[in-house]
Order: C-alpha cells, then structure tokens, then sequence
C-alpha cells in the first residue's frame, strides 16, 4: 500500500504549492479535491495538466479527482444534466493529468437524513451515476463513490447501491471513519463485504462521542491497525490518503498536519 494526501488539508495554498509540500513530505500520491484553489469545474485543462506534470516529476501520482459532482438523488433532470456536463469536465482533467479514477457522491444527509432515504432516491441516483460509469468507461476511467452521511453511510448501504448500480467502474473510496459514524462494522466486516470494489481508501480519525472528526490521527476511536490488517489480507495494493479534518491554527500549521498524517499512516502501514 501507499500513502497519498487528500489535498483538502492544503485547500488555502495553491495546487502547484500543495503538490510540491506532499512531495517533501513524502506522499507517493495525491487526491485532487473540487475546492476552489485545487480543481473546480471551471480550472483551465492546461493548468491541471501542469501540476500533474509537477507531481510526476517529485513523484505524486495523481490518484483520484475528488469531485463534488453528484447529489443525483435530490436534484431535479436539469440538475442531474448540469452534474453530467460537470462530470465531462472531470473525465477532461484524467485524461489530462493521468488520473484513472473521479468521485462522485450522494446528496449529504447527516445523521437525522439517513431514515429518509427512500428507494425512488436510491434509483435515481444510481441510474444517473449508471449515465457517468458510461462517459468514464469510454476513457477507461472508474468512479468512486465516497462512504459518507448519505445512501452509503453503512456497510449494507454501500453494497446495496454498487449492487444496484451494476457497473465494475464503479467502486468505493472506503472510509472507515465515516462508517464508523453511522455503522459499527467499519473495518473486517466493511472490506469483506466490498472486496475488489475498494478502488482507494481514505483514513481519518473520529470520535463517536460529538461525532468529533476534527482529530489527528491517533486521537480517536477507530482502530486503524485492523482496518490495515483487513486491507492486507484482501490483497489491497491501492492508496491510503490522509483525509484528516483537524483545522489549522496557531498551534499547528496545515503543512504540520500534513506531516503528522504521514508519519502516522506510514508507521501503520509498517
């Protein structure tokens, strides 16, 4: 396994910037966020290739383009074509930064969200995501669909919706931690479960009590060495990216942060 950064944690620097401190650092590879300073729809295809370009030369493959196009199950069919067109631009910047895999994602629900999720939801936003797996497979390109607090906050969810889908593009960006916010089986059981469907995996510490996902990795709950043990022994060769949501302050800057992750993500994986 290899460890990769989610640009997120370096979301106020430019990208050219983020790429060049994940490669001093050390990060093999990068998640590329939507975020206004990294990859937003309207980011100019010769710019994005140059930091791919930037990134092969330091050594950070650009792994996953972490867009936010989605949110299928409660938009309206203008809506839904709006995300499509988004999701051409996406398939544009892999082919031009040699990233092979594009997140789309579910409408964000919360915890309170999560019983009223219906199945006419759930078709809609498969059958749509179904529309995406087929623009990304004339590139060779796979979607991730990130676990999060939507239609795929749990284990059996999850399943649900790749079964539904029934496309082999389409895979899981596990993330343990926000399983673990909605569902107790986030490690043996969840990689049992999706198998060779785990295209990546973000890791991120949480603390049930205040649903606190503000946290270095080691100051939560979830114990990562039996995720990583789950991972080994289903032969996963992919990334582990560092996705940690503690913010930036006096105390510690988002380079620091960044370094923390690293270091603690590859002492696990040793």
């Amino acid at each position: 396994m290899k460890v990769g950064l989610c640009s997120k944690i370096l979301q106020e620097r430019p990208l050219e910037e983020a790429v060049r401190e994940a490669g001093r650092i050390g990060y093999e590879g990068m998640e590329v966020f939507g975020t206004p300073k990294h990859l937003p729809p309207e980011t100019g295809v010769e710019d994005a290739k140059k930091a791919a370009e930037l990134g092969r030369e330091l050594g950070v493959e650009f792994v996953t383009l972490c867009s936010y196009v989605g949110g299928f199950d409660r938009k309206t069919d203008d809506e839904c074509e709006e995300e499509l067109t988004k999701f051409s631009r996406y398939v544009e910047f892999a082919s031009a930064t040699g990233s092979t895999m594009i997140r789309v994602t579910p409408a964000y629900v919360g915890h309170e969200g999560l019983e009223a999720i219906t199945d006419d939801e759930k078709k809609r936003f498969c059958e749509w995501t179904r529309r995406c797996a087929e623009l990304a497979r004339k590139e060779e390109l796979r979607i991730v669909l990130e676990n999060n607090l939507s239609m795929i906050a749990t284990v059996k969810g999850t399943v649900e919706v790749l079964d539904m889908i029934e496309t082999d593009n389409v895979g899981v960006n596990y993330d343990p931690g926000n399983i673990y916010r909605a569902d107790e089986g986030y490690g043996w059981e969840a990689v049992k479960a999706f198998g060779e469907r785990i295209f990546n995996v973000q890791i991120k510490d949480v603390r049930k009590e205040g649903d606190d996902i503000k946290l270095l990795l080691g100051e939560g709950d979830i114990d990562y060495r039996s995720v990583v043990e789950a991972l080994e022994a289903a032969a996963y060769d992919g990334f582990v990216t560092a996705e940690c949501h503690r913010e930036p302050d006096e105390k510690m800057s988002d380079i620091e942060i960044a370094e923390h992750e690293f270091e603690a993500i590859t002492a696990l994986l040793e």
